[in-house]
């Protein structure tokens, strides 16, 4: 599987406050700002086109991330603010928040309602 936890590119900090860089590539086609509670379970699905990117701005969340390809690859990790996540295409992806938690989510295509590019195993 290929690399998935992210740090921000770039971190600048002066009396006036701070600045963190959170990508500086690929092309972006939409981003959210996602509020989720503790406890609750976001994800379980894969997208067959759509990479995605989740930072956490506030909170902490357990990721889980399985190859659909081969489901005993499996990688799990815990982000935390200002930490992130790379989801590539055929990557089940399942996040369990551990606390009330921000996040900004961008993909790479826009979400179609018609034509969703959602899918689980």
């Amino acid at each position: 599987m290929q690399k998935s936890k992210l740090q921000p590119y770039s971190c600048f900090k002066d009396e006036r406050g701070s600045f963190i860089g959170l990508v500086n590539e690929q092309n972006w086609k939409e981003v959210n700002f996602v509020k989720t509670e503790k406890d609750a379970h976001r994800g379980g699905h894969f997208h067959k086109f759509t990479h995605e990117i989740i930072f956490i701005i506030h909170g902490q969340v357990q990721v889980k991330l399985t190859n659909v390809a081969n489901p005993k690859e499996i990688v799990e990790f815990t982000l935390k603010e200002g930490e992130g996540v790379r989801i590539f295409p055929n990557i089940l992806h399942d996040l369990f928040y551990l606390e009330n938690s921000e996040q900004i989510a961008l993909l790479d295509r826009p979400f179609d309602s018609n034509n969703p590019d959602l899918h689980t195993i």
